[in-house]
């Protein structure tokens, strides 16, 4: 991936837009806005998270989220759930109302994403389940004909992982080069070397990559709790969130990526380290191998005093904390490192290089470098 990281003509590649909505609000203003007031806690207690097997009862969800009001074509939003509408708007957010290159070939534009396993709404399979349930049981034979019949017919449709990528290249017509990384929150960060990568091969002239999830309903923590993402003393606090970054060949000075590196470590699926958790020490021997190869990449003149932002879970501590005042929002947690270090260099001046780091429910690790282009 390090030849990637710098295009043909030996210009780096740029970060040139930002789209984010998350529980500190809805688009890079508001992200801002609740930055400069010091981050504070954007949790509350939800309702649907009212189960008694859940240690939690507090979550970080989007305020005020309309999506007839932020998405462009009202008749599709029936055909998305709430993460597919999170990540669609952040994406087109991230690309621009009106790009500069409106006459940018289509076959030019790319998309890659980072997501979730998120199915559809609370209770979507309520009605059929109780339908097939009596005082003998629970009948398969009923649930597999006239139960299913209570069943919106749109609820697989709604819960393809690659809606983020679909809805968003056809509002966009990007035809070019595209990838879907159902790696958790370390999937973004492999959306963002993988379109950084297209870039710096000559096949791209702009690309999105981020990432989009939520885990604020009851049948997205369902898969949670049997990763054991509820068992440990600090358990998870669930959130929703996505968060998108437009990608440019960059020139001296810009703000872009400078190394990125991904792997695997081998955990067992009850070793996923959550908030304020232990991390398992095969995450932390990974996290540490994938720094050296990324800042490997970086110049030597691009170096020095680095900044760290890291994904829930990470070892290795962390300058900014994101997951106490957010929740973790899953898959979205690893985009929500890119809004972060947008701000930081924006906000608060930051000049030297950035660090994010992220780590996925089954052990996909990536770590990337942002900085001035040398």
């Amino acid at each position: 991936m390090a030849q990637g990281l710098m295009t043909g003509d030996g210009r780096g590649v740029a970060m040139t837009g930002m789209g984010v909505a998350c529980p500190a609000g809805i688009g890079v203003n508001a992200f801002r806005d609740w930055w400069r007031a010091g981050r504070p806690s954007m949790t509350r207690v939800l309702s649907t998270l009212d189960e008694p097997w859940l240690p939690v009862d507090v979550a970080g969800e989007v305020p005020d989220w309309n999506p007839k009001k932020r998405l462009p074509e009202r008749k599709s939003i029936k055909l998305m759930n709430p993460a597919v509408q999170l990540g669609t708007f952040a994406a087109m957010e991230a690309w621009g109302v009106d790009p500069p290159d409106a006459t940018l070939p289509p076959e030019r534009r790319g998309i890659w994403v980072g997501c979730g396993t998120s199915v559809d709404e609370d209770n979507t399979f309520n009605d059929a389940i109780l339908d097939a349930l009596s005082d003998d049981g629970f009948d398969m034979k009923k649930w597999g004909g006239p139960s299913q019949d209570l069943l919106n017919p749109l609820w697989l449709v709604k819960g393809l992982t690659n809606n983020v990528l679909a809805f968003t290249a056809r509002y966009l017509r990007a035809m070019g080069p595209n990838d879907n990384f159902e790696a958790g929150a370390a999937g973004p960060l492999q959306a963002l070397g993988a379109a950084c990568e297209a870039i710096g091969s000559g096949r791209l002239d702009r690309a999105l990559a981020g990432g989009a999830d939520s885990l604020i309903r009851l049948e997205d923590l369902v898969p949670l709790a049997g990763i054991g993402a509820f068992d440990g003393k600090s358990p998870l606090v669930p959130a929703q969130g996505a968060a998108f970054v437009r990608l440019e060949p960059g020139t001296k000075g810009a703000f872009g990526v400078l190394g990125f590196a991904s792997g695997f470590a081998p955990v067992g699926p009850k070793e996923v380290p959550n908030v304020g958790a232990e991390p398992h020490a095969a995450v932390k021997r990974v996290v540490e191998r994938l720094r050296t190869q990324a800042w490997a990449q970086v110049p030597p003149k691009s170096r020095g005093a680095s900044l760290r932002i890291r994904g829930p879970g990470v070892p290795g501590g962390t300058d900014i904390d994101l997951w106490s005042a957010l929740g973790d929002p899953g898959a979205a947690a690893g985009a929500l490192l890119l809004p972060a270090a947008w701000t930081a260099r924006s906000i608060d001046k930051h000049r030297g290089p950035i660090e994010l780091a992220a780590v996925g429910p089954r052990g996909d690790v990536a770590v990337a470098v942002l900085g001035e282009l040398p």
